[in-house]
């Protein structure tokens, strides 16, 4: 036989929590135009300890999405910088969303990855390199072949990713010369430590294919980004297996 009295006890233990429940659920319904703006306005939260920076975020997932869309860029730079030489490219929220995703999951492998970029044109991956900043990633530069030879001839290892043009000061071998040098390099190396180049171009001609040395060519941002923190997670995962 069921205890009136004992249902009723239990209830009276559980009403305040059930009563301060429906209670958010009701100042959230009646107040949600208002509380979106406020949540809109905060900077950051410390809760318990746990400091939640939304202004910072907010801030690198723009500098994101400026790095995607002005890419055209490098044509539009190339133009002298006039706003109708290219038309802007958009980047859906859900791949910003998810390269955001990507960064922050492996951001202790980034902190302090090296990338050698190569390119004739320091300018045109700025945006890039902004973003890349936020996860202090350490991008060496080489304006030319010869400058990026010396720079893996140097130290190879130092390096999780090779980027690359195509073109150079009118030379439109210089990307598949340098190809042939990492090639080159790679055959006296281990096949998990191999240097990997990723070619990143204005205007791609899918019908030519990856050239052969070439991990990717691409001239999508989102592509190339998501590449390097493949490549960048594989590597330091090599390396912590190897200590282990």
């Amino acid at each position: 036989m069921i205890d009136g009295n004992m249902l009723l006890a239990e209830f009276v233990k559980i009403f305040p929590n059930c009563a301060l429940i429906l209670l958010i659920v009701v100042v959230v319904l009646v107040f949600r135009d208002p509380l979106r703006r406020l949540f809109a306005q905060m900077t950051h939260v410390d809760l318990l300890g746990v400091k939640m920076d939304f202004a910072e975020a907010a801030e690198v997932k723009e500098e994101l999405r400026n790095a995607i869309n002005s890419y055209s860029g490098i044509e539009w730079y190339r133009q002298g910088q006039d706003e109708s030489a290219t038309q802007k490219a958009t980047v859906d929220e859900k791949t910003l969303q998810q390269l955001l995703d990507h960064a922050e999951r492996i951001k202790k492998y980034l902190h302090g990855a090296r990338i050698l970029w190569v390119d004739d044109q320091p300018l045109a991956n700025a945006a890039i390199f902004r973003f890349l900043n936020n996860y202090n990633v350490v991008i060496d530069y080489a304006r030319n072949t010869t400058e990026a030879e010396s720079a893996l001839e140097w130290s190879a290892d130092a390096y999780e990713v090779v980027v690359s043009d195509m073109i150079r000061d009118d030379d439109g071998r210089a990307g598949l010369d340098l190809l042939d040098i990492t090639q080159r390099m790679n055959k006296s190396k281990d096949r998990d430590d191999q240097i990997m180049v990723l070619i990143f171009v204005n205007n791609l001609d899918t019908s030519k294919g990856t050239p052969a040395g070439a991990k990717l060519i691409t001239n999508q941002v989102d592509d190339l980004l998501e590449e390097i923190f493949d490549i960048i997670e594989r590597k330091q995962l090599q390396y912590s297996n190897m200590k282990h």
